[in-house]
């Protein structure tokens, strides 16, 4: 899927979507909501803290995290002061799962590639495809 708001191309371990539904457990979010690289996405970007991970920051007065610590900013009021460190790590950790299962998936990949089914298989794609030439230049000789 296209990211919703640069237009290109979303990795599965870069989508804000997936990582929020992890967070807050909603996975339903997934069938209605369309995909968001994490960094188009600083409301929730800025919540991940981990050292692979570029800091990120959120300007816009009512999702700025570094506002959310006076006592008369609506999300202090509506969550108190733990609700930061509640958001960083779920945020965090959410992130870290999709990078781990994304390994996992890849590392998967890259062991059925290297089966010998998919070896099998590569060759017998291999010989259709020559024996489709072959069959090509044989039907194109007999026109001649």
């Amino acid at each position: 899927m296209d990211c919703d708001k640069c237009g290109k191309s979303v990795n599965p371990r870069d989508d804000a979507v997936r990582i929020s539904a992890i967070a807050w457990n909603e996975p339903l979010t997934l069938l209605f909501a369309g995909a968001r690289h994490i960094r188009c996405s600083p409301s929730r970007a800025q919540h991940i803290v981990h050292p692979h991970f570029k800091p990120v920051f959120d300007d816009r007065y009512a999702f700025d995290k570094r506002q959310w610590t006076d006592p008369s900013h609506p999300v202090y009021k509506k969550h108190g002061p733990d609700y930061i460190k509640e958001c960083e790590r779920r945020y965090t950790d959410a992130w870290i799962q999709l990078q781990d299962e994304c390994d996992l998936e890849e590392a998967k990949n890259r062991a059925f590639k290297r089966s010998r089914k998919y070896i099998e298989l590569q060759k017998k794609i291999k010989k259709a495809r020559k024996e489709k030439r072959r069959l090509e230049r044989q039907k194109k000789n007999e026109n001649n």
